[in-house]
This record gives C-alpha cells, sequence and structure tokens, in this order.
C-alpha cells in the first residue's frame, strides 16, 4: 500500500474521485444546478488549512466542492459541497452512495440518522481503499430546501487518532440563511 504521505498530496484527486459519485454535474456544472449561496460555516482550527477548489484560480483540480480543508498532520481532508435544484428529490441514502462510489472495497461502518441546521440528515461512515490507500470516510448528507449539502471527512486510520471533534463541529456550525 502507498504511504499516507503519497495519498495526503493527491488530497485534490480523492476529493474528486469522492464528488464524482454525484456524477458529472460537479465536475461540469450546469445552469440549473446552481450552489447554495445561503450557509454559513465556521472553517476547523488549526492546523487545518483551507484546499483550492472550484472555481480559485489556485485550484488544481476539476472538482467543483464548495470549500475543502486538510489537516497536514494527519492527511484528514474535510469537505462540503452544494448543489440546487439537482438531487433534491433522491433519498439520503442513494445521495450518500452515489458519493462514495468511487471508494474501492468499500463497507459501510455505521449509519444513522441525525438532526442538522433542523433537518433529517444521514451520518455514514465506510471504510475502503483509494488509490489503493485504506481510508475511513464520514459522510453527512443533507437535502433542505431545494439544496443537497453534502459534508465529507476523510481520514487516513493509521494516521488519524481520535479527531472527530473537528468535522463535528464543522457540522455543527453549518446554518442556512
Amino acid at each position: 500500500m502507498r504511504s499516507w504521505r503519497n495519498f495526503s498530496r493527491s488530497a485534490p484527486a480523492v476529493l474528486a474521485c469522492l464528488f464524482l459519485g454525484q456524477g458529472c454535474a460537479l465536475l461540469f456544472p450546469d445552469r440549473t444546478a446552481p450552489k447554495s449561496q445561503s450557509y454559513t460555516v465556521a472553517p476547523p482550527g488549526t492546523p487545518w488549512h483551507k484546499l483550492a477548489v472550484g472555481d480559485d484560480p489556485s485550484s488544481t483540480d476539476a472538482m467543483k466542492a464548495d470549500m475543502a480543508f486538510e489537516n497536514p498532520d494527519t492527511g484528514a481532508i474535510i469537505s462540503l459541497n452544494s448543489i440546487c435544484r439537482k438531487y433534491n428529490k433522491l433519498s439520503l441514502e442513494s445521495l450518500t452512495e452515489n458519493l462514495v462510489r468511487g471508494v474501492a472495497d468499500r463497507k459501510t461502518v455505521e449509519r444513522k440518522e441525525v438532526e442538522l441546521d433542523g433537518e433529517k440528515a444521514l451520518d455514514t461512515t465506510f471504510e475502503g481503499t483509494v488509490d489503493d490507500v485504506l481510508l475511513n470516510l464520514r459522510t453527512v448528507v443533507m437535502i433542505k430546501g431545494d439544496c443537497t449539502y453534502d459534508f465529507i471527512h476523510v481520514t487516513v486510520p493509521k494516521r488519524q487518532i481520535g479527531h472527530p471533534q473537528f468535522f463535528d463541529a464543522f457540522l455543527n456550525s453549518f446554518h442556512t440563511t
């Protein structure tokens, strides 16, 4: 297996792989599927840093996530993506499975309904591989109004030593306006 350092250098590729599950709409957005402009969320604190994604001119990937952050100490990634008027009629289960379609050898570790910003959301933890690296992935998918919101926390098991509080704080800071 490749080391987590190789994985952490390919963070944009991993995020693109995960978001490919939603179809090509994230890579080739159309005017009928805009991003949500009506939410706030607090970025994770130190040591996390923002990754260039979407329309950012320094972005090295084609993925159209709203935002993504990386912990350079562990290689963990937290991301948020929104898309409106495109997938809001699908079930949370279908959206979740589509989101991780690019993860090989995936198995569901835990799945539970939670409440996020006053709406029902599906919180699912998976194990699987991307680019021959074993990963833990936690996804939270929510539909609010006509928008779908996907939150992802990707960790490398042998590097992540129990830091779910960053992702939980990120989720809890999310509010639509």
